[in-house]
């Protein structure tokens, strides 16, 4: 792929979890603390995203590997 693409790939994760993260703030906010385990989930599935678009940044390939790993393992964890 072009670099181009790979810097879109990794805007557009940004703005993904920037939407995310105002989400849970919101729902948070609404429905009070999450339990520990929820939170373990939130942060390590943040983290992930976070690593992927860093590397989708510096258009790095296993970045766009390790961003679709991350989606499906994060689609697969929605339907759980």
């Amino acid at each position: 792929m072009e670099r181009l693409k790979f810097v879109f790939f990794g805007i557009l994760t940004f703005l993904f979890e920037a939407a995310l993260i105002y989400g849970l703030m919101l729902c948070i906010r609404r429905a009070g603390p999450v339990d520990t385990q929820a939170e373990l989930r939130i942060y390590v599935s943040l983290f992930t995203a976070t690593i992927s678009t860093i590397g989708l940044l510096f258009a790095r390939r296993w970045a766009a590997i390790a961003l679709s790993c991350a989606t499906a393992a994060f689609a697969v964890w929605l339907m759980w």
